[in-house]
């Protein structure tokens, strides 16, 4: 990206973002006012952007946060993903009335597909369902965990209508018949805002609805999906990264002896970051880099995790500290690890037949 955009992001991280850091970390301070920012700066905006160079400013601007927070980035992700499902979707009714307070920032948004997601992959069935009525769908279920929520947020979501038919809709916080309780206690990102949702016969109306077939739209929006979670690995693992070499002037003496040093870990990230980029250029609606971007998003998994534990190794006692920024950041690349697709998501995908990804 261009500096006279990086420049203005970067003072914003230093500015808003860093001074809440532990706050969010260790009292699951949910970073709402700076998500805001961002769109008030116009980091949403998709006005002069296509799909491609959506997922790329995406994944920058997502890696750029990562470096100071994973967890303020899992929710920016959240936002910008919830985002694309309105960009992608069939409502007018959404893109005329909504679209431009989401990327404002002036309204805030969450993705729900995590399970829609595992159902796709032959990982878990879908846990909403939906019945056709007048105007509209009743709905009913659960939805175990989705983040960055709060009384005035909007999520996307998938639900069943019969083993044919599954709907995407995208649902307001306080429509009638939902109800949101929030999930604490958390090894890491607490500050998310990550609630459980139950859905008993809520009635969501056909211009809530992004698409009739939800299978064409999980296609469409897969790959930018995956891929802008690469984000937080690299930002994550650069950040670790660089916390290595500094100290590696101070007591290189004795962390030369340990088997993880920064120059292998750097030169994986390189590799990663160009290969991420690059999909991101290429990236398309036909899903032809699936394979190739579920790849790449293992890839940073993985590096995110050697890169936390060096860390920890590298630092020694102080990193024990619950409040030391090494155990937030071990803490925050396990997540890297879990959040959906999950490592094993992923491994089973990439050794699946080709026909058997969306």
């Amino acid at each position: 990206m261009n500096n006279i955009v990086e420049q203005p992001l970067r003072a914003l991280i230093v500015e808003k973002l860093h001074p809440l850091v532990s706050d969010v970390d260790l009292n699951g301070r949910y970073p709402r006012d700076f998500l805001r920012e961002l769109g008030l700066a116009g980091h949403y905006s998709s006005r002069e952007t296509g799909p491609a160079n959506r997922a790329h400013r995406n994944l920058w601007l997502i890696e750029e946060v990562a470096g100071a927070c994973n967890s303020t980035a899992f929710a920016l992700w959240c936002h910008l993903t919830g985002l694309t499902y309105v960009q992608e979707g069939e409502s007018n009714y959404l893109k005329e009335t909504l679209l431009n307070k989401l990327e404002s920032g002036q309204v805030l948004c969450g993705t729900g597909l995590s399970n829609a997601m595992k159902f796709y992959a032959g990982l878990e069935s879908l846990k909403l369902h939906a019945q056709r009525v007048a105007g509209g769908y009743q709905f009913s279920g659960i939805l175990p965990y989705i983040s960055n929520l709060a009384n005035d947020h909007w999520f996307g979501c998938v639900a069943e209508v019969d083993k044919q038919q599954r709907v995407a809709a995208f649902i307001p916080c306080d429509l009638p018949g939902l109800t949101l309780s929030e999930r604490q206690g958390f090894m890491g990102l607490n500050g998310t805002a990550t609630y459980h949702c139950r859905f008993v016969q809520a009635f969501v109306p056909d211009h809530y609805v992004i698409n009739h077939d939800a299978d064409a739209l999980v296609k469409r929006v897969q790959p930018g999906f995956i891929l802008t979670q690469v984000g937080m690995g690299l930002g994550l693992s650069e950040s670790i990264i660089k916390g290595i070499e500094r100290l590696s002037k101070k007591t290189g003496h004795s962390n030369h002896y340990l088997p993880q040093q920064a120059e292998p870990l750097r030169e994986r990230l390189q590799t990663i970051r160009i290969q991420a980029y690059r999909a991101a250029e290429f990236n398309n609606a036909d899903g032809s880099s699936v394979r190739e971007i579920m790849a790449i998003r293992l890839d940073s998994a993985y590096l995110a995790l050697d890169a936390a534990q060096a860390a920890m190794l590298h630092i020694g006692g102080a990193a024990y500290l619950r409040q030391s920024a090494a155990s937030r950041r071990l803490r925050e690349a396990y997540f890297v690890a879990l959040v959906t697709p999950t490592v094993k998501h992923l491994e089973k995908l990439l050794r699946a037949p080709e026909s058997c990804l969306l």
